[in-house]
């Protein structure tokens, strides 16, 4: 039976990944076999294997890789203990001794086929054929944070991809962010992605950080020019975008992060709410307007604008980060500027929205507190502060409990009560 298997895997024409896995299937549907792709299973998380078939009692996995064995393969097979594994090798040119040596780690029958090359190898502990050359292993790269070394052989994977699209929609994440958005990847995984899609140039970790990295325990990504090209073929503006992300400002760096920690941290406690949703986030230049009072102008350049549907309704909000770095009269001319915007409707015209507050998020309760105060002036001479506006601490919300960002720790310059952010 395992003959006939191999000839069928042999004959096997496909060369993309998801293509060799249907003709697969369809060719051992025709011996009998009851087919499954991407078959869910639960070992340690690691998804889902490529193929699994079935006739009687009579079973197999089948794994596709590039030119070696990946530990994540060999994991998911000696799981489900199939009568075969099958490891699928799709490359010309096979890494022989990683594949001999991580051969130990197989605790069923199993076969490494190089359909390229029309060769079979008997792997495993139960083959009597299996080569027992031994093989030094190479000494591991090691690797600088800063500086890319010899990039490794990989494939990118559907996991890379969304990480790859996270950059390009959020522009900066440290791997603690990274993390949270895809929970379903171990931690170990994921860093191993991580550093592969840096190391290929998809990825660029931004030389700013440097500076304050000796007391961080994370490290903050950007989409890099391959990631670019990856994602938006052709796209010169794409490219040179993520160009200058590497050698962004540490001071920007930093307040970039803090923007794209909340947007996290809110994205995650808006999922775990029942019909409520972000349905929108913008974050760019061409938010920027100026308005005018008494012949006075004022700037409005939010950080942000984004619109939380809950159950049919939409709130809609502009977004500060402050990071202590502007003066007070600074910050007065710009709660003024969206008074003014809101007094005079401008806001309907270039943001199609009727109502909206501005959200304010420091980096210390000093430091909100003293903004609340400095904004009770905003609108025009009443002084007695708005709703409009409400201020709240990053030290409030966290990755580790993302709701707090949802509770009542938002301030307004009218009143001293907390208020929620939905509310």
């Amino acid at each position: 039976m395992e003959d006939s298997l191999i000839k069928t895997l042999l004959d096997v024409k496909a060369t993309d990944h998801r293509k060799i896995q249907e003709e697969i299937k369809s060719r051992l549907e025709k011996q009998g076999y009851e087919v499954k792709l991407e078959k869910k299973i639960w070992a340690e998380r690691e998804g889902k294997i490529d193929v699994f078939a079935k006739k009687g009692g009579y079973t197999m996995g089948l794994e596709v890789d590039h030119s070696q064995i990946r530990n994540k393969s060999i994991r998911k097979l000696n799981y489900l203990k199939p009568d075969l594994a099958v490891f699928y090798m799709k490359a010309k040119n096979i890494n022989w001794p990683a594949n001999y040596t991580r051969a130990r780690q197989i605790k069923v029958n199993a076969v490494l086929i190089h359909a390229c090359g029309h060769k079979v190898e008997k792997l495993g502990p139960n083959f009597s054929q299996y080569k027992k050359q031994e093989y030094k292993e190479a000494p591991k790269q090691r690797y600088k944070k800063f500086e890319r070394g010899e990039a490794p052989s990989f494939r990118i994977t559907e996991t890379d991809e969304k990480i790859l699209r996270n950059l390009a929609d959020y522009r900066f994440l440290d791997t603690n962010h990274i993390q949270a958005l895809h929970l379903e990847v171990p931690g170990t995984t994921l860093k191993t992605r991580l550093k592969f899609l840096y190391q290929g140039g998809f990825l660029d970790r931004p030389t700013g950080q440097s500076l304050y990295q000796k007391s961080q325990s994370y490290i903050i990504y950007s989409l890099g020019g391959k990631g670019a090209e990856f994602l938006f073929p052709g796209s010169k503006a794409s490219i040179n975008r993520a160009k200058r992300n590497r050698e962004i400002n540490p001071l920007f760096l930093s307040h970039e992060l803090m923007i794209s920690n909340f947007r996290v941290v809110l994205t995650l406690a808006l999922k775990k709410k029942r019909g409520v949703e972000l349905a929108r986030w913008r974050q760019e230049k061409g938010l920027g307007q100026k308005v005018y009072s008494e012949g006075e102008e004022l700037p409005v350049f939010p950080d942000a604008f984004f619109t939380i549907e809950d159950k049919n309704d939409y709130l809609h909000y502009f977004l500060e980060a402050d990071r202590s770095t502007m003066k007070t009269k600074e910050i007065l001319d710009k709660m003024r500027g969206y008074w003014q915007m809101w007094k005079q409707e401008a806001h309907q015209d270039k943001f199609n929205i009727s109502v909206f507050r501005v959200l304010t998020i420091t980096i210390s309760e000093k430091r909100k507190e003293n903004l609340r105060l400095v904004t009770k002036q905003a609108n025009d001479n009443r002084k007695g502060g708005s709703e409009m506006f409400l201020f709240a601490c990053e030290k409030d919300y966290n990755l580790e409990k993302p709701e707090s960002v949802l509770k009542p720790i938002w301030h307004s310059p009218k009143d001293d009560k907390p208020h929620h952010l939905l509310e």
